[in-house]
Formats: structure tokens, C-alpha cells, sequence
């Protein structure tokens, strides 16, 4: 009776253990553009929908231009919450402006705000091109930035023209807003956070380099083409709105459009190339390593078949990407100026400024459209698309880009030193800036469940083999596997696997318990096809001169020399990082045979990363012969990791069945705990499954 009672109480108390750990699904949701951080952690922009552990979880809101917010938000034991975040404030400045002689207007990035002398008092921090210009006068434009808690002082000296204004060349800031892109190197094609949706001709990864160029922060908007060509050839209209992008252009028409913009500018526009197209994309040199432009979560950056009602919408209205460019990502598809080659990345020697193959039959075009069937692969920013250069399409628009060169020293833009100093002029002190909440509580819970990925393997035991008890008693050979039985015999952590949806994503570092397992003390990364013999410790005793038993660790020439033993001895002189790298460096080059042993090395090490790409060499032949067993094995060690892509691949083999026998519940589970990492594959999925 003693016992039963016992028995009751330990269950009620692993029950109230259990019952502390409840999960709620929460909409954080936040102004157009506003980016979402959980405990320090980017999850979304504009809406985050996840499973969260209730208690208290620190949210700040971050916007480019904007103060951040920081607040403790307490998640209640309900059936569902929504948090929403308030408006962030804008950081606002001031900008005077005066000229000689007075009442020339002054335009900002393209709109008129008064005339000089001005003072402007509610400006918003960021880079501006101010122009200045008065009939029978030169215009000026002057690169400013507006920095916080500084005053910025324009004095511009107008010179006499001669001519009406009509006949004064258009700067090109009146005409459509540029970001500059500074040049650099960087890895075109398929690299690997674009895993499992590239095509073939993304390959072989290859490094650029391109010089200085200025790119269209926007798409050319109908009006833009009616200035220039006199009518809209556009079918997509909202009203009177003519600030949608322009769409059925052919490259053809667009060759007539920039002839005709040249000529009225002076400047020479034209499409970008796809290197230059893909290098903005990504965010250039501040490039956070995206699918998408600007974000992983395609809807918070890019109009597509699932949010756009099937056509496009006017620009700006999604965020940016790491430049201050919109769109890139959906909207509409845009002309590059590169002929289309299937095998270009593999034949192309060019290193600097590519411009594509010398001919061809088709254009390159890029970025996806409003109704792609598949927009999470066509919204990518390393896809390649092309079209006939005469086709029209109603989803093909463009945007302009120009070389450095020439924007910087043509169509009376003057960017000197002076004027960047002029900028950076004065003035009010620093004001105190705003106390960042404290949070009570940081972090809910950390990981206190070491990951049931206790994989010590099964131990050969092999020493009580040679038990020799001859009567020469010379040394009592102490036998080398007994001393040690392993006193506090801890194997019990993995009797709860009972690993939960993980909010906010622990990094686990891999729990390494192989101290149970009685014998073979295996070196710490344990990668396993690795020396399995143990080397007999040979303790005190005496002089034992018995050097026998050392010879036995040699089973392992018996295996022939493969590619993976040779780099062995390597690998004790590299850290996993250096490992990975190295992997990623072959896969790059599409080079899987002598990626596989620095991969599979880095993998059994426990990187994440490595183990989830392992798992898609298995599912996709890479390297290795195709195997959908291996690659759930692989795929569920990164998954317990709390590595988001491996949750999801883990989900996508369950509800397939694909090396596992298929189970629905537990698909739903992994893309669950996916999605709550702001996996997007993993949102749409249970999106499509109606299931929140």
C-alpha cells in the first residue's frame, strides 16, 4: 500500500512538473516595415505569428530612421493573444537651407518643400538630395545626410544659365530616387541559404567584383514611363494612380524608353546587369545572407501570388531591404540587361563587372512577380528567369541603373568634400537618449532539456577478450577496461525527450553525456567512423614491458583510402567553423565529392547546419548515393538542435513519409516548432494545412 501511494504521488508530481510548461499562439503584429526582435532575436517584419511559452518575453521594435521600442510583454495561459506593437516615433532633425539669390525652391528627393530661405524643423534622419533652382539659374543638388540631434546648413550659390528652364537639363533626382551601391566582392548563385530551391544554372557558386553604381530604390512607376513615352502601356491600374510600377514592357520597349531618357537627362541610364541586379538584391556590402531581399520571411518583403490579389502594388509599400531598396523581391519581374545563358556561371571567366554572355535568344529577367505559382522559389534573389527580348508580359517591369562615374560627374550633380561637410555642420548638444526598459525577466527559461541526442553510440567493450591468466606471473596484467565501472551510471536525462516547441530558439549546444558509457572514453567531437579500437591505458603497475597490446589499434588499413580518412589528420588541427567552411567552400563549386568529408566531419561534430545539409545530400543524391533513411537521420539531429530548416525538413518527412513512417501529428509538430522560429517554408505550410 506503502508503495501505491508512492507510486501516486511521483506521478502527480511529474504531472504539476509538466503542467508549468504551456504554450499559447501569439500574432505580434507592428507597423508596415517595423522589424520584430524576441529576446534579442530578429523574428519578423510588420507581423510575427508563433507559439510562445507563457511568462514574460522582451519585444522590441526596430525601424530605420525611427527610436526603438523595448517592452516586457506577459503571455497569458489562453486560447490565443495578440500583441500589438505601437508606432515607433521618427528621429527628426533639422535642415536650413538658403541660396543666392533668394525664392529658388527647394526640392527633396523629388518634392517640393518651400523656397529659400527655409528652414525645415521635422526632418527625418537618413540621406537626402536636396536640390535647388530658380528660372534663368543652373540648379544645384546636394548630397546631405540628416544625422539626430545635429542641424544641417545648405548655403547654395546659384549661377545664371542664359537659357529658359525648360531648356536646363533635368537632374536626375527630379526624375526617380537612387541608392549608390558600393562596389565589392561577393558570391553570386546558389550559395547555401538558398538550400533545396535552386536550379542548375545557379551553379557554380562564383565570386564577383563590381565597381561603384547607383541603382533605382524603386521600380519605374507608369508615370514615370508616360513622362518619357507619352502613354501607359500598363494593364494593372488603380484608378488614377499612376505611381504603380510600369508592367507590359518588353526589353525592346524599354531600349526606346532609355534612349529618349538619355536624351532628355543627359545621363546615360540604363538596366542594370544581373550581377550588378543580384549584388543589390542581397543587400551589397551590408548584405545580412537573405533568401529574399531584405528578409527570410518572403510576404514582409515581397508582393506575391499569396498576398498580392495577382497584381502589382505600388512601390515602397513592403520593407526595404539592407540598402533602402524596395521590391526587389515580387511586385513585378525586372529586365536585366545580360542575355540569358543556361551554363554562363560554369563557362564565364569574367571575375570584374560580368555583363553576360555576347549573344543569345533570351534576356535575363529577375525577382519574381504578383502570381508566380511557385514565389518562394521565382522571389529568391539568386533565381534566374529570362523572356524573348519582344515580350510584353503583364507582370515585366524594370528599374534604372547608372555607373558611378557617371552620375556622380554628369547632369550638374555636385558631390564634393565641402558639401559632405557641409552636413555635418553643427550644432545642438546630444540629447539624453531614451532609458531602454528593463526587462524583469530576460529570457524564459533557458534550455534546461539537454536534447535527447545522446548518441554514444554503441561501445565495443573489447578488451575482456584477451583475458591471459598464464602462470608466468610476470606484471598482473591490470586488464585495461575494468577500473573504470562507472560509479554514477547517468544515462537517466534521456528518459525525457520530451523536447516541446521551442519559442525562442535555444542554441543547444550538443549535451556530449558519453561519460556513461562504461568503456572507450571517445574523444570529445566523437566523430564516429573514427578509431574505434581503445588504446589501453596501461596503468602503475610495474614496468610491464608488455608493448603487445599496442599494436592492436590497427583494423584500420584494412578500409580503403577514402577521400574521408584522408583528412583525418586534418581535422584535429581545424575548428567546426573552419571544417563548415571548408565544406561550403566545395559546395560552392558544386564540388560535392570533396565537400562530403569536411561536411559529414563538421556534422558528426554536431554543427547544425552541416547536419541539415547532410540530410538534403542524402535526399538529393549529392555526394552520396540517395538515401531517404540517412537523410531523416541527419535531418532530425539538426531538428533537436533547434536548427529552424531542419524542424521543417523533419515535418516534410513525416507528413511524407519519407525515411519514417508518415505520421501527420508529429509533421504538424516540427513544422510547428519551425514556424515559431519565423521559418517561412514552415508559415506557409501550416498556412496551407489550416492549422495555426
Amino acid at each position: 500500500m506503502r508503495y501505491f501511494l508512492t507510486l501516486i504521488f511521483a506521478a502527480v508530481a511529474v504531472i504539476s512538473v509538466e503542467a508549468q510548461r504551456v504554450y499559447v499562439d501569439v500574432d505580434v503584429i507592428a507597423e508596415e516595415g517595423t522589424e520584430i526582435w524576441v529576446n534579442n532575436q530578429l523574428k519578423g517584419v510588420g507581423k510575427w505569428l508563433c507559439s510562445m511559452e507563457t511568462g514574460d518575453w522582451r519585444i522590441e521594435a526596430r525601424k530605420k530612421g525611427h527610436h526603438k521600442s523595448v517592452q516586457i510583454v506577459t503571455i497569458l495561459n489562453q486560447p490565443k493573444q495578440i500583441v500589438r506593437l505601437a508606432p515607433l516615433e521618427p528621429i527628426l532633425s533639422k535642415v536650413n537651407v538658403i541660396s543666392d539669390p533668394f525664392a529658388a525652391d527647394v526640392i527633396i528627393d523629388g518634392k517640393v518643400v518651400g523656397q529659400t530661405p527655409l528652414a525645415l524643423d521635422k526632418i527625418m534622419v537618413g540621406d537626402y538630395y536636396v536640390t535647388i533652382k530658380k528660372d534663368g539659374f543652373a540648379p544645384v543638388v546636394k548630397k546631405v545626410t540628416v544625422k539626430e540631434n545635429k542641424v544641417v546648413n545648405i548655403n547654395a550659390s546659384l549661377t545664371q544659365s542664359g537659357s529658359s528652364s525648360k531648356n536646363v537639363v533635368l537632374p536626375i533626382t527630379e526624375f526617380c530616387d537612387m541608392v549608390k551601391v558600393r562596389g565589392g566582392y561577393f558570391k553570386m548563385g546558389g550559395t547555401i541559404e538558398q538550400a533545396g530551391l535552386v536550379d542548375a544554372d545557379e551553379f557554380p557558386v562564383h565570386e564577383i567584383k563590381l565597381d561603384d553604381f547607383y541603382i533605382g530604390k524603386f521600380e519605374i512607376t507608369q508615370a514615370q514611363w508616360e513622362s518619357v513615352m507619352g502613354s501607359n502601356p500598363s494593364n494593372f491600374k488603380l484608378g488614377k494612380d499612376e505611381n504603380l510600377p510600369v508592367n507590359q514592357v518588353s526589353y525592346d520597349d524599354i531600349q526606346k524608353f532609355l534612349e529618349k531618357l538619355r536624351a532628355k537627362t543627359g545621363l546615360n541610364y540604363r538596366l542594370p546587369t544581373e550581377a550588378e541586379w543580384e549584388y543589390a538584391a542581397r543587400g551589397g556590402s551590408a548584405s545580412k545572407g537573405t533568401v529574399y531581399s531584405g528578409s527570410n520571411a518572403i510576404d514582409s518583403v515581397a508582393w506575391n501570388t499569396i498576398n498580392s490579389g495577382g497584381g502589382p502594388h505600388l512601390g515602397g509599400t513592403k520593407a526595404p531591404n539592407e540598402l533602402g531598396i524596395y521590391d526587389m523581391s515580387g511586385n513585378v519581374w525586372e529586365w536585366c540587361s545580360d542575355w540569358y545563358g543556361a551554363k554562363y556561371y560554369e563557362l564565364s571567366a569574367d571575375i570584374k563587372n560580368p555583363q553576360g554572355p555576347s549573344s543569345g535568344t533570351y534576356r535575363i529577367i529577375r525577382g519574381g512577380g504578383p502570381n508566380d505559382r511557385y514565389p518562394e522559389k521565382s522571389c529568391r534573389v539568386s533565381n534566374r528567369s529570362n523572356e524573348l527580348p519582344s515580350k510584353n508580359g503583364d507582370t515585366l517591369g524594370f528599374r534604372l541603373a547608372v555607373s558611378a562615374s557617371d552620375y556622380e560627374s554628369k547632369n550638374n550633380i555636385v558631390v564634393t568634400p565641402e558639401v559632405v561637410k557641409a552636413v555635418e555642420e553643427v550644432v545642438t548638444p546630444s540629447a539624453p537618449a531614451p532609458a531602454p526598459v528593463v526587462e524583469p525577466k530576460p529570457e524564459p527559461k533557458p534550455e534546461p532539456k539537454p536534447e535527447p541526442q545522446v548518441v554514444p553510440t554503441p561501445v565495443p567493450t573489447p578488451a575482456p577478450v584477451p583475458v591471459p591468466v598464464p602462470t608466468p606471473a610476470p606484471a598482473p596484467q591490470v586488464q585495461t577496461p575494468a577500473p573504470a565501472p562507472a560509479p554514477a551510471p547517468a544515462p537517466q536525462p534521456q528518459a525525457a525527450p520530451v523536447v516541446e516547441p521551442t519559442p525562442a530558439p535555444a542554441p543547444a549546444p550538443i549535451p556530449q553525456p558519453q561519460v556513461a558509457p562504461q568503456p572507450e572514453p571517445a574523444p570529445a567531437p566523437a566523430p564516429q567512423p573514427q578509431v574505434a579500437p581503445a588504446p589501453t591505458p596501461t596503468p602503475t603497475p610495474t614496468p610491464a614491458p608488455a608493448p603487445a597490446p599496442a599494436p592492436t589499434p590497427k583494423p584500420k588499413p584494412a578500409a580503403p583510402a577514402s577521400s574521408y580518412i584522408t583528412h583525418t589528420g586534418i581535422f584535429k588541427y581545424m575548428s567546426t567553423d573552419n571544417v563548415y567552411s571548408k565544406a561550403r567552400e566545395f559546395i560552392s563549386k558544386a564540388d560535392y565529392s570533396q565537400a562530403m568529408p569536411y561536411l559529414r566531419e563538421a556534422a558528426e561534430r554536431g554543427a547544425a547546419e552541416a547536419q541539415n545539409r547532410m540530410g538534403f545530400c542524402y535526399r538529393h543524391a549529392k555526394g552520396v548515393s540517395k538515401d531517404l533513411i540517412k537523410a531523416f537521420e541527419w535531418y532530425i539531429k539538426s531538428a533537436e538542435q533547434g536548427d529552424s530548416a531542419g524542424q521543417y525538413f523533419v515535418g516534410r518527412a513525416y507528413e511524407r513519409g519519407e525515411g519514417v513512417g508518415r505520421d501527420m501529428n508529429a509533421a504538424v509538430n516540427w513544422y510547428r516548432k519551425s514556424a515559431a522560429q519565423g521559418f517561412n517554408n514552415a508559415v506557409k505550410r501550416m498556412q496551407e494545412l489550416g492549422i495555426n
